[in-house]
């Protein structure tokens, strides 16, 4: 589980798009998304663009400099687990 719970990196295949699953953290995408936007700052391409079957996904631009994926992530743990974290677990806008 970690310091992010649970979320996969399902592996690159010669790209700089990186496809995370986020299922374990058990949220609707639009949810999920306002969260992400309000919480920790990331603007993700939602999976749910690509179809119902990307749902539980956020694709993340890695092509960036590396203090900038270690901002985002920081962003992303900083987040993870905090009172509106759990919010928006039940369905709550809490952003």
């Amino acid at each position: 589980d970690g310091k992010l719970g649970g979320l996969l990196v399902h592996p690159l295949e010669g790209t700089y798009l990186a496809w995370v699953d986020f299922s374990s953290w058990g949220m609707d995408s639009g949810i999920r998304e306002q969260f992400l936007h309000g919480q920790a700052q990331l603007y993700l391409d939602s999976g749910a663009l690509f179809g119902e079957e990307g749902a539980s996904f956020e694709r993340f631009n890695i092509a960036c400099p590396t203090w900038a994926l270690d901002a985002a992530l920081t962003r992303l743990e900083d987040a993870y687990g905090t009172d509106a974290f759990e919010e928006a677990r039940q369905g709550r806008n809490g952003s």
